[in-house]
């Protein structure tokens, strides 16, 4: 596992036998893949008109492709599909989503880097490997069978949060801001950040 300058995450995986990076995202809802990607290995993206998504940034997601071969450590996976997505410019091939990382238990390990996979009918208590000693628990929804919701407390408020490995800053809504905190949209409180190029 590698941490980006920005602090998301990437992991190696194999398409077609050829090695790529992929950043992990619990955040995303589907798998993407780069036009670099689609170009290199030759594949010919289909067309959706049912479903349009929006990628990262303001892309939005209008073609997929079916990837035959994935490897991903020691597992593997055939005939799976991955929108393609506009980040050529960008350190990642792709993005992995809970459409494929929800098939199993995460292990993400900084003190190591090392980004683990488990089979999610492990032996009970026996889920912190690395150590004897006790360990933090902290409860948490998994809702959809694709986000994880954990609370965290902000000036003595309890707020549901996403945990989100693909985005960069940690933020929270105006309508949340209003309801949890009482700071309304023309609080002086709030300052205008600076878009930097």
């Amino acid at each position: 596992m590698q941490t980006t300058p920005d602090g998301r995450v990437t992991i190696p995986v194999q398409l077609e036998g050829h090695d790529y990076r992929f950043m992990v995202d619990t955040g995303g809802y589907i798998n993407t893949v780069s036009y670099r990607v689609v170009m290199e290995e030759g594949y010919e993206p289909k067309q959706t008109y049912s479903t349009i998504l929006q990628g990262m940034g303001t892309t939005l997601l209008t073609a997929y492709i079916t990837v035959k071969d994935v490897i991903l450590g020691h597992s593997r996976g055939s005939d799976l599909q991955f929108f393609v997505d506009d980040f050529n410019e960008l350190s990642w091939d792709g993005t992995l989503a809970p459409e494929i990382l929800a098939t199993y238990d995460l292990d993400l390990d900084f003190g190591h880097d090392k980004f683990n996979l488990f089979f999610q009918d492990h032996c009970p208590g026996t889920v912190a490997y690395w150590t004897d000693a006790p360990v933090a628990v902290v409860p948490f929804e998994f809702q959809y069978r694709t986000h994880i919701h954990l609370p965290v407390t902000v000036d003595g408020k309890k707020i549901m949060a996403v945990l989100n490995t693909g985005s960069t800053t940690s933020f929270i809504t105006q309508r949340a801001a209003e309801r949890y905190l009482g700071i309304a949209r023309d609080d002086p409180a709030l300052k205008a950040l600076e878009a930097s190029l």
